[in-house]
């Protein structure tokens, strides 16, 4: 087995919370598991660590990242950025119109796993690939790959750090984004969308989580 294919089955099993914050991770145990040798999964556990899942502490070994608040917000942060530049170049081009269909179906697929499962790792699922289409729609390759890191971890993270559903969120958040920025008139306006829709999500958990 590729060291790829080791990274593939250890984060799938990361982001559906088989793999646990605090939880030790062998790599002999993980390698006799999936029936390879070492070498793959200490290559994809490097990887892991690199991408923000795993953490290594001297004197115990590897395990899967704690999350904390900080993590939360900054990976927030980060997702203002990328987000808010990707939309104003899909404006200016006019690939987001083009993109349209798509992006009503993710935001109505995303409402009904809301609305049935409440904040679930489905909704949550949803969410991240409504945002993952939203940047793809500006067609910049490298844009899109530096995003592509930051939203898988983004799942992770909401997924393992105890949170309830934001208070601010509703079932029918995309589907009205997605109008809105089908009607803005300007880079400018698509970028303050993009910014209130995300800011709104790093206030509410720091509301929810304290100081």
């Amino acid at each position: 087995m590729l060291s790829n294919e080791v990274y593939t089955s250890l984060r799938q099993r990361l982001l559906t919370g088989e793999l646990l914050p605090g939880q030790m991770i062998n790599r002999r145990d993980i390698a006799e598991e999936l029936g390879t040798s070492t070498a793959p999964v200490l290559e994809a556990m490097k990887q892991l660590e690199f991408d923000g899942y795993l953490e290594t502490i001297p004197r115990r070994g590897t395990l899967v990242k704690t999350i904390t608040k900080e993590d939360l917000i900054g990976n927030y942060i980060a997702r203002i950025g990328f987000e808010c530049m990707a939309v104003r170049m899909s404006v200016v081009s006019g690939s987001l119109l083009s993109r349209a269909d798509h992006l009503r179906t993710l935001a109505q697929a995303e409402a009904e796993y809301r609305t049935a499962y409440g904040p679930s790792f489905e909704a949550w699922t949803a969410d991240s690939e409504y945002h993952i289409a939203l940047v793809e729609a500006c067609g910049n390759a490298r844009l899109i790959d530096e995003y592509h890191r930051i939203a898988l971890p983004n799942l992770f993270y909401r997924q393992h750090y105890v949170m309830r559903d934001q208070p601010h969120t509703s079932a029918d958040d995309h589907i009205r984004l997605t109008e809105d920025l089908l009607t803005v008139s300007s880079p400018d306006e698509a970028e303050k969308r993009i910014r209130a829709h995300i800011s709104g999500g790093v206030l509410s958990i720091s509301e929810l989580l304290g100081d």
